[in-house]
């Protein structure tokens, strides 16, 4: 038996196909841009946290020569406030993100499913499969045969050993075999591989 190699045919310049990787690209950015401002905010923190036990001069220092130059310096508790308020807008962007991407997910695959090659490939595969599973019964059946007519013909022991995958496979003649189960479902979903 050779290794077939499989493909699966999409079109990458297909609406669907851009509209997906675009959202993809899309959920990264925003992914990028909220680890950005949790690490903004991260840095604010552990700045007030060295704060909090230091001197007079430590804590105000910043604030004071700001105040000297001529400059407005924001607090740390307000940027932090602002940056919690950009990461709680951005994480929920993000949440809409990814069920837009969802959506467009599943628009792809009905897409790359619906794919004539892919069905055929499908159908292919499912075509060898129920052939290959019904020799296998068959085969199964004829050592479960060749088994019963040893005994039949008086052997008390046998040394030839019985494959536990047959065995677990079935016969097709058992409406509860797994062949037969196989049987029905491929009827019943890809009657056209039967």
């Amino acid at each position: 038996m050779s290794d077939q190699k499989i493909t699966v045919v999409k079109d990458e310049s297909h609406p669907t196909s851009v509209n997906l990787r675009d959202a993809i690209g899309k959920t990264a950015e925003l992914n990028a841009m909220k680890v950005g401002l949790e690490r903004k905010r991260d840095a604010l923190l552990e700045e007030r946290r060295k704060l909090i036990g230091g001197t007079r001069a430590e804590r105000f220092g910043r604030e004071a020569d700001a105040l000297l130059d001529g400059r407005k310096l924001e607090d740390n508790s307000s940027m932090i406030e602002k940056l919690n308020h950009e990461i709680e807008v951005v994480d929920l962007a993000i949440e809409k993100q990814q069920q837009a991407v969802s959506e467009l997910r599943g628009k792809f695959s009905r897409y790359v499913c619906d794919h004539p090659a892919n069905k055929a490939t499908y159908l292919a595969i499912e075509k060898r499969i129920a052939a290959a599973l019904a020799e296998l019964a068959a085969a199964n059946q004829a050592e479960q045969q060749f088994f019963d007519k040893l005994y039949e013909v008086g052997c008390s022991s046998v040394s030839f050993r019985r494959m536990a995958l047959l065995k677990e496979i079935g016969v097709p003649s058992d409406p509860n075999s797994r062949a037969s189960l196989h049987k029905r479902e491929m009827e019943q979903f890809v009657p056209e591989a039967v």
